[in-house]
Formats: C-alpha cells, sequence, structure tokens
C-alpha cells in the first residue's frame, strides 16, 4: 500500500466493497488517507459502510467536479483556490459535503478542495464600480461586466416601461412627467423619465432621456398608438401611421404576453415622428406600446384638463393615454352662461344649454382604466304660475338617453321663487377606446317657462380616471 496522506476533505468514490455501490471515504476523519489526485485503481483506502471502518481498493476513479476555465453560458461560475479554477454549479450535486468542522469541502478537476476562505481580489477579474460580473454570451467567454438589461434577462425579470407621455405645444425641452398645463393644440408629445429613465424593447432594456413625436400628417378625428423602438441602436418613439378602425377598434393589435409590458402582435407597416419614417417593416413583438393619442386637428392632440370656463361649455378632450406608471387626474368642465331657461310638458332632455360642448371626451387605450364622471347642476324656479321641475345626467357618447350613464337625482316641484336644488348624477364605467360624457337635462313645465339652470361656477361636469 501507499503511504497515506492526510487530507481535509471528502469525496464520494465508486469501490469494489461491496461491488457497485457508493461508498464514502473519510479523509480528514481518518488519518493516512492519500490525496485524491494520487488515487489509482486498485489503491486501498479507509472507509466506513454500515457504521464500520473497512479498508476498500478503489475499483474506479471516483467522479470528480469539473469546471470550465471560463464563465460558461447559462451556468454560475464558482471561483476555486487558484487563478482560472472554475466550477460549474450544475454538477456540483454529490461532490460537496460538509465536515465535521462545519466547513463545506470541494473537489476540484485537479483533486484540490475548493478554498474555504475568501478569494483574493488579485484572483479576480478588474470589475468596474456598481455591477455584476458574469457572462451573458451565446458561448463561453472571459466573465465581463453585465449591463442591467443583461442581468434582469440571465434572472428572468421584465420591467416596465419608466416615462410618461405628455403634451406640449411644440418643444419638449422642459416638459415635466407630469400633465401641468392645459394644451388645446399640442404639436408635440413628450415621453419623459418617470419612474426610471429606462424602456424595454425587444427584449433589452434602453436607458432614455425625453423623446420627442410630432405627430405630422396625422389625420384629424383618428387614434393613434404610440411605441418605442430601437433606432440606430437607440431608444426612439414614434407612432403607427395606420390608425384605429373606429374609436373602440385597433387595426394592429397589441399583447402583453409573458412580459410586464405591452408590444406589437403584428407587423407594423410604418413607425413615424415628424414626418419621417423611424422604422418600417416591425416585426411582431419588436416594438413596445407606450399609449396612444387622439388626432383633435390634423398633426394636434390635446390635453385639457381645468380650462377656463367659456359660453356653451368647454369641450374638454383628454386625448392623450398613458399605458404605464398612470396618476389619478381630474378634468372640470363648466359653462360660463350664468343661467338659461328650460322646460317644457313633455320633460324633452337636450345637451346641457342646448350646447354640445358641455362635454369631455376620454382615451383609453387598454380598456383597464375606470372613469368615474360627475355633474353637479344647480337649478331653481323660474317666472311663471306652474309647477316647475328639472333633471340633469351624464349621457356616455350621446346628447339625449337611450341609455344614461351613471344615477340621476330627479328634483321635486318649484312653485315659487327661491325654490330650488342640486342635481348630482354620477357612475363609473370601463371603456376602451375614445368616449365622449354628455352633460345633459331635462326640464318639465306645463307652460314652458322654467325652471332656471344655472352655469359659470355654480355647476360643473367631472371626470376623474387614472391616465
Amino acid at each position: 500500500m501507499k503511504k497515506l496522506i492526510a487530507s481535509t476533505f471528502i469525496l464520494i468514490a465508486l469501490l469494489a466493497y461491496p461491488a457497485s455501490a457508493q461508498i464514502e471515504y473519510l479523509c480528514g476523519l481518518i488519518s493516512n488517507c492519500p490525496p485524491a489526485n494520487t488515487l489509482g485503481p486498485n489503491d486501498q483506502v479507509p472507509v466506513v459502510q454500515n457504521g464500520q471502518t473497512r479498508v476498500a481498493t478503489v475499483n474506479q476513479f471516483p467522479a470528480r467536479i469539473f469546471g470550465p476555465t471560463t464563465s460558461t453560458v447559462g451556468a454560475l461560475a464558482l471561483w476555486g483556490n487558484t487563478t482560472a479554477s472554475l466550477l460549474d454549479s450544475a454538477v456540483m450535486s454529490g461532490d460537496c459535503t460538509l465536515s465535521v468542522s462545519g466547513e463545506i469541502t470541494c473537489i476540484t478537476s485537479n483533486g484540490n478542495p475548493i478554498a474555504t476562505t475568501p478569494v483574493p481580489n488579485s484572483d479576480l477579474a478588474t470589475m468596474n464600480a456598481g455591477t455584476i460580473k458574469g457572462n451573458n454570451d451565446a458561448s463561453s467567454a472571459v466573465p465581463s461586466d453585465l449591463t442591467i438589461a443583461q442581468v434582469q434577462a440571465m434572472l428572468g425579470i421584465s420591467i416596465q416601461p419608466g416615462g410618461r407621455l405628455v403634451a406640449e405645444t411644440s418643444s419638449c425641452s422642459s416638459a415635466p412627467p407630469i400633465q401641468t398645463a392645459d394644451v388645446t393644440s399640442a404639436g408635440a408629445i413628450c415621453y419623459v423619465p418617470y419612474k426610471s429613465p429606462w424602456v424595454p424593447i425587444n427584449g433589452a432594456n434602453y436607458n432614455f432621456s425625453t423623446l420627442s413625436l410630432v405627430p405630422t400628417s396625422a389625420t384629424s378625428g383618428d387614434i393613434y398608438d404610440i411605441y418605442a423602438v430601437v433606432s440606430s441602436g437607440a431608444a426612439a418613439i414614434c407612432y403607427d401611421t395606420n390608425p384605429w378602425t373606429n374609436s373602440t377598434t385597433r387595426a394592429d393589435g397589441i399583447s402583453q404576453g409573458n412580459a410586464a409590458y405591452y408590444v406589437n402582435t403584428g407587423t407594423i407597416a410604418t413607425c413615424s415622428n415628424n414626418g419621417s419614417s423611424v422604422a418600417t417593416s416591425i416585426s411582431a413583438g419588436a416594438a413596445t406600446y407606450l399609449g396612444s393619442f387622439y388626432a383633435t386637428a390634423t398633426s394636434k392632440t390635446a390635453m385639457v384638463l381645468n380650462p377656463t370656463p367659456v359660453d356653451g361649455g368647454t369641450n374638454n378632450c383628454m386625448c392623450l393615454f398613458n399605458a404605464y406608471n398612470q396618476i389619478p387626474i381630474t378634468a372640470i368642465e363648466r359653462d360660463l352662461t350664468a343661467q338659461w331657461t328650460y322646460g317644457n310638458p313633455s320633460g324633452t332632455w337636450r345637451p346641457e344649454n342646448n350646447s354640445t360642448s358641455n362635454r369631455i371626451t376620454t382615451l383609453d387605450g387598454l380598456g383597464l382604466t375606470q372613469i368615474h364622471a360627475t355633474e353637479t347642476m344647480t337649478l331653481s324656479y323660474a317666472t311663471g304660475s306652474d309647477a316647475q321641475a328639472g333633471v340633469a345626467a351624464i349621457c356616455e357618447d350621446c346628447t339625449t338617453p337611450g341609455t344614461v350613464f351613471g344615477v340621476y337625482l330627479t328634483q321635486g316641484s318649484y312653485t315659487a321663487a327661491d325654490q330650488g336644488g342640486e342635481s348630482i348624477p354620477s357612475g363609473f364605467v370601463v371603456a376602451l377606446g375614445l368616449h365622449y360624457f354628455q352633460a345633459i337635462e331635462s326640464g318639465q313645465s306645463s307652460s314652458s317657462d322654467g325652471p332656471e339652470w344655472y352655469g359659470n361656477y355654480a355647476s360643473g361636469l367631472f371626470i376623474e380616471m387614472p391616465d
């Protein structure tokens, strides 16, 4: 028998005693154990089986951990106690054990145990500050600093786009990430970093600063989807020049799939910005959906939340939709007219103050947003000798109710001056696409002389929704 040398590791060996059985031999617990790299066929080693110590002959060289000399794609590489000594975690099972002293000991391909103390930094490749080193290439490679996108891809993490869309008159140079001012004729749509300056596109994440979209040639009355695409290696935004088929139906589909964001489900023929094609023939999944806009005029959109009241109403348009990082927003529409009289024997419905501008238009590109509509109307007895009553309501996509949206309250009959009250209809709806909410009224009096309705700051139409 060869002279046995003490060691401090444990390995699994296939031994001749008993035949075809894996038996543990205890180097470090029993003296005179040979180093693994000196073992060969017919060498004898002390073993423990069923609690008894025996001497057995090695019938087959024991299994080892074989690790690549460079990091292998898709696998975690562990450094050994020598430079460039790497282990592949996928083949470590059964070759690392816990000693009685509490130390984990493994055997490398050259038979040496892995160091149980930290590897000196000098044995590792230099890393840049704030980075993670590894290998996310398509083949074996020396470990390198990974990008955020590579780390997320290896860990299966998917992020949402970090910006928000806001409307500006012409320039995005100082655009905030939240709509702070009304823009009735927006010639620029700005994608501004909000939660983060990252946007995922086609499986990779791209850093961005404020991006500008000029919707040149967008046709008045159409809805368009806004996408993030890769152009010249960087993130860019553009709009699909193929508009929605109608106010509630897309022409080019989108889907969330397994990701945390929406992408195109079919080929986008042309994605444009400022009259130029940013990308063409974009394959499915290669463009990230950011939101949608409704063209209120050629090459224009609008985002009007709190306009100054005007006679006949302000006809607000919340015409820019954010798919991510939504915040609660409120729009209010008011008629500057101080008061008007409306009533007839049949109580016929009509638009408030007989104006279709007493409405708010909304856009929801996903159909997942709860819209809350509320109206406050003050009315009272007018002149005359008959009883007068009035009802205010909100009509979705209509000016006379087929189905009235929300709950509306009928006031009691007013028979004398200074009698009156408030009608406050309110309700919720989830609606994909473009919809308008019209304030309507029904006044009833036998002589068609009342009641009186009050505008200006005594009434208003409100829409609350996330965007």
